[in-house]
């Protein structure tokens, strides 16, 4: 019987959120975040061009917390339409805490 496992770097480690609760700030400019989880983000950015495995940093604004927190990330997808897909390298502890409890979190919250 054939295993239908996908290889280790093709399987995420946290499930994709794509509610409109994540902004990235890069070169002081907002992004809300696509999809996000506590492992990385996706953004639409067609004003910029990245590269892969380019790093970037910035801040990360996450609603309900009160303070931003910084982050940098390693671009792994990119897209002709400008979307960025980018997997965290740092990230703050209290943002990466939020990021977690907010994809634990009761479906009827």
């Amino acid at each position: 019987m054939m295993n239908e496992m996908q290889a280790p770097s093709e399987r995420r480690r946290f499930h994709r959120n794509s509610s409109p609760q994540v902004i990235l700030i890069i070169d002081q400019v907002p992004y809300l975040a696509k999809d996000w989880s506590p492992a990385g983000f996706r953004i639409e950015c067609p004003e910029k061009s990245y590269a892969l495995d380019q790093t970037i940093r910035g801040e990360i604004d996450i609603f309900e917390l009160e303070e931003k927190g910084s982050f940098s990330a390693r671009v792994i997808r990119l897209t002709e339409q400008g979307e960025i897909a980018c997997e965290f390298s740092q990230i703050s502890s209290h943002a990466y805490i939020r990021l977690c409890a907010i994809l634990n979190a009761p479906e009827d919250r």
